[in-house]
């Protein structure tokens, strides 16, 4: 009878060694869990706006991993094949500028003119781009 009481012990003690290093793993994972960035956060969070005649037409945020701000605009369904002609906007959300008006389309990055072609415009967390109808006179 010893001998069945020593194993039971043993049975015993080993079911509770497993339960605690379940438990201490379940614990562990849950720590884990909270405190790692979770595949969305790796994004960039963009904000887009479409001027035209002075009023805001679109404003979008989108949630990004792309590189540039004209892999963004196709992204969020401002633009498509075609909309772009070396790296400069043609037409946004179906509104095409004409040229013999002198319209253009115009990118500032939060009030500032931005210089690079759309294809070539890196985009980082938090910017805030607006694309607006212009008149240009020569």
């Amino acid at each position: 009878m010893p001998k069945t009481k020593s194993k039971i012990n043993s049975i015993i003690k080993y079911a509770a060694l497993a339960v605690a290093v379940v438990a201490a793993a379940s614990a562990l994972s849950v720590v884990y869990g909270a405190f790692i960035k979770k595949p969305a956060d790796y994004g960039k969070a963009v904000s887009v706006s479409v001027i035209i005649d002075g009023k805001t037409e679109i404003s979008k945020q989108i949630k990004t991993e792309s590189l540039y701000l004209s892999e963004v605009l196709a992204e969020a369904g401002l633009i498509k094949d075609g909309d772009i002609s070396g790296g400069i906007i043609n037409t946004i959300n179906g509104v095409t500028a004409d040229e013999k008006n002198d319209e253009f389309w115009r990118v500032t990055k939060s009030g500032e003119a931005v210089d690079t072609p759309v294809t070539q415009t890196p985009v980082e967390d938090g910017d805030k781009f607006e694309v607006t109808l212009k008149f240009y006179r020569i």
